[in-house]
């Protein structure tokens, strides 16, 4: 566990490194692979800035509400000082992209494609970065597979949450990015939040970080994964439905299409 190094006399948290380090890896991926359409760069990148703005209030939020039961702060304490949750993050980027698109009159889950196709890569990052900063650690335990990890100063073992979790979104970037072609709208925000929701629920059983929030046997992790899942149900039953494609996904794939339509 290293949360900060000093640079020039600077203390600089290691945590938000590893953050700028994902953003600018998903970036360079889309920048990179053929499958997004390179005319709405600009837009994306303005879409980028709203939903990290959004991402970052709502982390922050949800953090404070799960602590509301076991700290001593104030609940203004824990927005300004306190942690930051996942999911919280995903909320508040998703409201903030909605608000956005609603103004800008751009469909949302097309927006929420691009997004959801990339966040799997800064997901696999980031984790590595929650190991570094000594949160959303395992259970404590002797047993299989658990390694040592130095927290509040001792040393003990837990199961490796981070690199679970790190390995799954690693493999679920590749799927996204090199095997999965659906150009409908919304099939990859349905996809991932099925695919990741699933992973949260069962893997929250062997995290160990009790600030995360606990409510007998289920953690909010858990709770919002439900929501998810059946959200990215209701997404492909309506993404069938219309059978709407996405703009910003496999132009050329298209193009080729509709040109074998029109002889």
């Amino acid at each position: 566990m290293h949360p900060y190094i000093e640079l020039f006399n600077i203390r600089i948290a290691v945590f938000s490194l590893f953050i700028l380090f994902a953003a600018s890896v998903c970036f360079l991926v889309y920048i990179i692979n053929r499958k997004y359409t390179k005319g709405y760069i600009v837009l994306i990148i303005r879409f980028l800035f709203v939903a990290l703005v959004g991402a970052a209030v709502g982390g922050r939020l949800l953090s404070a509400l799960t602590l509301l039961h076991s700290s001593q702060d104030s609940f203004i304490h824990n927005i300004i000082y306190g942690g930051f949750v996942f999911y919280g993050g995903i909320l508040g980027g998703l409201i903030s992209l909605f608000i956005y698109c609603k103004k800008t009159k751009i469909p949302f889950l097309d927006i929420c494609d691009v997004f959801a196709s990339l966040m799997p890569i800064g997901q696999a990052i980031g984790r590595i970065g929650c190991y570094m900063n000594g949160c959303c650690y395992g259970f404590q335990n002797d047993g299989f597979l658990t390694i040592s990890y130095v927290l509040n100063e001792d040393n003990i073992r837990v199961f490796p949450t981070w690199f679970f979790e790190s390995g799954f979104c690693l493999l679920l970037a590749i799927f996204f990015q090199v095997f999965y072609r659906s150009s409908k709208s919304g099939m990859h925000t349905a996809v991932y939040f099925i695919a990741y929701s699933l992973f949260r629920f069962i893997i929250e059983f062997f995290r160990g970080d009790n600030v995360r929030g606990v409510y007998g046997w289920i953690s909010t992790s858990q709770i919002i994964s439900i929501f998810l899942f059946v959200v990215g149900i209701y997404i492909i039953h309506i993404s069938c439905k219309q059978n709407v494609y996405n703009e910003l996904l496999y132009p050329r794939d298209r193009e080729t299409e509709n040109e074998k339509y029109m002889r």
